[in-house]
């Protein structure tokens, strides 16, 4: 796959890709379509090193969407395989691109579990995130998700 913007090159260089047409009539191809329930094209699974679906994204985005994207798939992978730090990296230089990605409210939402995983499970840290969260984006559903802690 060709990805000529120099930040989409580099956070693909920590994956490992395939890709399938939707059109391929060879049984491989076939099996992975089924497999992953690719519908259209073209489409991203995420997927941790266990196959554990982690992101799925569909359609064309623009390279600092695209980044977005990757960049919080790869802060779940990192959460789901105790990397708080790492996971909350990711999410937080989403959560901050200006102007906003469309999975930026997404990111701040997870960037808050990132923390109260990284300290102690505070309730604290999700008041501090997710405070900010519905500041900046009150009319997301990820703000609407964090309302039922009573941030």
């Amino acid at each position: 796959m060709t990805y000529p913007r120099e930040d989409v090159q580099e956070i693909l260089s920590q994956m490992v890709l395939v890709r399938v047409s939707l059109a391929d009539r060879e049984p491989e191809a076939r099996a992975l379509i089924k497999r992953y329930r690719t519908l259209w094209s073209p489409g991203f699974v995420l997927l941790d090193h266990h196959e554990t679906e982690l992101r799925r994204f569909l359609g064309f985005q623009q390279g600092p969407d695209f980044v977005a994207e990757l960049r919080v798939g790869l802060g779940k992978i990192h959460l789901l395989h105790r990397r708080p730090e790492q996971a909350y990296a990711e999410w937080r230089a989403v959560a901050d691109l200006d102007p906003p990605a469309p999975v930026s409210a997404e990111a701040l939402y997870w960037s808050g579990i990132a923390r109260f995983q990284q300290q102690k499970k505070s309730v604290d840290w999700l008041r501090e995130y997710w405070s900010e969260l519905g500041e900046r984006f009150p009319d997301s559903r990820w703000w609407t998700h964090a309302d039922v802690w009573g941030v």
